[in-house]
């Protein structure tokens, strides 16, 4: 099998994803009660139109909207068993598998969108964020991915 370091990447990023769609679902319009699954490609279409057209208009100024929907699209892999499982689940024990892929620059676009979606769509969510950011910056346990996350995430502001 294939290891290699990116894996812990790719389970926080897929999982932050998830995370923040999550709660656009349940604040959204929509008024729809979150799915329990990872599945961002599911969870996505589950958005708000509005807040769909705006990570479609990140993706359209950084590459094309058929790029995004392949990758989108990519966030779900075929097991050996027949099952199709999330990047989240499947890149958690990856080390199970012969070989795993995933875009490392989608999965970083589709966060930073998904984070200008919620700043936009829920500025009250953000404000919070923007509150508490010191207390996340002063915790000791923070692993490189998640500072990288924060300097990510102060860049947006």
């Amino acid at each position: 099998p294939m290891h290699g370091v990116s894996a812990p990447c790719v389970v926080n990023y897929s999982f932050s994803i998830e995370v923040i769609i999550k709660i656009m679902i349940e604040l959204g319009k929509k008024k729809q009660k979150t799915p329990k699954i990872h599945d961002i490609h599911k969870l996505f279409y589950k958005l708000d139109e509005s807040i769909i057209e705006k990570i479609n208009q990140h993706f359209d100024a950084c590459s094309s909207r058929e790029e995004f929907c392949r990758y989108l699209a990519s966030t779900n892999i075929l097991c050996d068993d027949g099952e199709t499982r999330s990047l989240f689940e499947t890149w958690r024990y990856s080390y199970e598998l012969p070989v795993a892929t995933a875009s490392m620059w989608f999965l970083r676009e589709l966060f930073i969108s998904c984070i200008e979606a919620l700043k936009s769509e829920f500025p009250e969510i953000w404000k919070i964020y923007v509150e508490r950011k010191e207390d996340f910056k002063a915790c000791t346990q923070l692993s490189e991915f998640q500072k990288g996350q924060i300097e990510i995430l102060e860049e947006i502001e």
